[in-house]
């Protein structure tokens, strides 16, 4: 016997007072929609490799076929050299068949790594990448909705990180669709431009860099906003039509929010309490603290001046002032 879910006095609660559901979508902005179809073609060449190196890989799963739930029969005389027998043709032809909506939608790394766990110390390293490739490509796409513009290009950072630091570096950062992923995420963020002609001793006048931000607003936080301005005038609304009728006092009630786990608690609570324009504000000084803590570190163990770094470092340390002063100081303009 299983106690019911939801407790009785609730559930007569919302017989008596149906709840009315309305479902909004809100759309990517146009930066966002680029990165998810290049973080598409990455999935599709990650995939394309590996079934190339493998011939265990079946993904008729992700098209809702049965055959990605049986085990798959080992060919032992094509395994140790990695040749498929499927055609390039066929191959080619459902892996383009791979769109956004199954990478969001089914966890096709784990599915594969299912099917390969028999052999997985018979494969090659390169092999075992590429399903760690495809497992950074899947959480890519969750940060890219669930983030906002600065957590998500740290979250790429520290993938490249991660690569940087391993005997196998992953494939898809190499390709051109990794390098447009990194390049849009970054553009969400700030700009490097040409700026006005800075003086140099030796050259005269030489041409300087101007760092923008950016700081793309998230729009889930936006259509929050709007729906927020909508129940309170609809209660100002409604209270003005309970003073004019004089039918006595109105009770304002509550708005409950509910999200999916503690950290976009506390970054709708940020929003909520310091505005949206702010609160990104902070979080573009977080990520400039710790980056300008690492180039400060190793300018002190060359005992170098700002000189010794790249002039997009020295930007970002520049850049690193003007928002403490507007945070916390007079200049307001930012």
């Amino acid at each position: 016997y299983l106690y019911p879910r939801f407790h009785a006095a609730v559930a007569e609660e919302l017989e008596q007072y149906p709840p009315i559901v309305e479902e909004l979508h809100q759309t990517l902005s146009p930066k966002m929609q680029e990165i998810q179809l290049s973080l598409a073609a990455a999935v599709r060449a990650c995939i394309r490799e590996l079934r190339k190196t493998s011939s265990l890989v079946d993904i008729s799963f992700l098209f809702g076929g049965d055959r990605g739930k049986k085990k798959r029969k080992r060919d032992d005389g094509d395994f140790a050299t990695g040749a498929g027998k499927s055609s390039g043709r066929d191959i080619s032809k459902q892996d383009w068949e791979i769109t956004i909506e199954h990478c969001v939608s089914t966890n096709f790394d784990m599915l594969l790594m299912r099917q390969l766990e028999g052999d997985w110390h018979r494969l090659k390293p390169n092999t075992k990448q590429y399903i760690t490739d495809l497992r950074y490509l899947r959480n890519s796409f969750h940060a890219l909705i669930q983030y906002d513009c600065v957590q998500f290009w740290r979250f790429l950072e520290g993938i490249k990180a991660i690569s940087a630091s391993s005997r196998t570096p992953s494939m898809w950062l190499m390709t051109p669709q990794g390098e447009n992923v990194y390049r849009l995420a970054k553009e969400r963020v700030y700009r490097v431009i040409n700026g006005r002609k800075r003086i140099d001793s030796e050259n005269g006048g030489v041409p300087g860099k101007r760092l923008i931000p950016v700081l793309e607003e998230t729009p889930k936080e936006k259509l929050l906003q709007q729906v927020l301005t909508e129940v309170e005038n609809r209660w100002h609304a409604k209270r003005s039509q309970c003073d004019e009728n004089n039918t006595g006092s109105f009770n304002s009630g509550n708005v409950l929010l509910m999200v999916k786990d503690e950290s976009t608690l506390e970054s709708i609570r940020s929003f909520l309490s310091n505005g949206g324009k702010r609160t990104m504000v902070l979080r573009w000084l977080r990520y400039l603290e710790q980056v300008n803590d690492k180039s400060r570190s190793m300018l002190r163990s060359l005992g170098k001046g700002p000189d010794a770094i790249s002039e997009e470092q020295r930007l970002l340390m520049e850049e690193e002032g003007r928002v403490r002063n507007y945070l916390f100081g007079v200049n307001s303009a930012y």
